[in-house]
């Protein structure tokens, strides 16, 4: 199990003390960027169907982000079970080879 220790942001002033930076989990690099906002993948289909969008049986949310050191591409994901919540990383690519000017539909 992985604990994140996140800092609880009270003050609406601009305040990064106590924030923890996010880096490329492959190479480490500080310089990344949300290439999209946030998608969904449903557990169920339009039919109410069960199927499987991760390894758990529920919802998966997620951020597409590039890398300026290494041009990893990688969904930050966060999936849903049972009352659970499973961060995960899953590299889906080079950001050149999807071009770091395009915004992304959900990669995958």
């Amino acid at each position: 199990m992985i604990h994140v220790d996140f800092p609880i942001y009270e003050d609406h002033g601009v305040n990064f003390r106590g924030c923890k930076e996010l880096t490329c989990p492959f190479c480490g690099g500080s310089y990344i960027h949300p290439v999209n906002g946030i998608y969904e993948k449903s557990y169920y289909d339009k039919q109410e169907n069960e199927h499987t969008v991760w390894g758990g049986r529920g919802d998966l949310y997620g951020v597409v982000f590039g890398c300026e050191i290494c041009d990893a591409l990688f969904n930050l994901c966060f999936g849903f079970h049972e009352g659970m919540t499973f961060p995960f990383v899953e590299r889906v690519g080079s950001w050149s080879e999807y071009g770091r000017t395009k915004k992304l539909s959900v990669v995958k």
